[in-house]
């Protein structure tokens, strides 16, 4: 459900940069990140608690 409701802010936004003009060409992205880190976590998707 929160995938698809990520996909459909990005299509959102896709369909409102191509009606008003705000680039030429094509756009590309590679990845989307949304909301803030989570606490003790470093780096992407690691959930075992850090070494220091």
């Amino acid at each position: 459900m929160v995938a698809y409701y990520f996909h459909r802010l990005r299509v959102l936004i896709a369909e409102y940069v191509e009606q008003h003009s705000m680039f030429d060409g094509k756009v590309e992205l590679d990845e989307s990140y949304f909301g803030g880190r989570h606490k003790g976590q470093w780096g992407r998707k690691v959930y075992t608690k850090a070494i220091p």
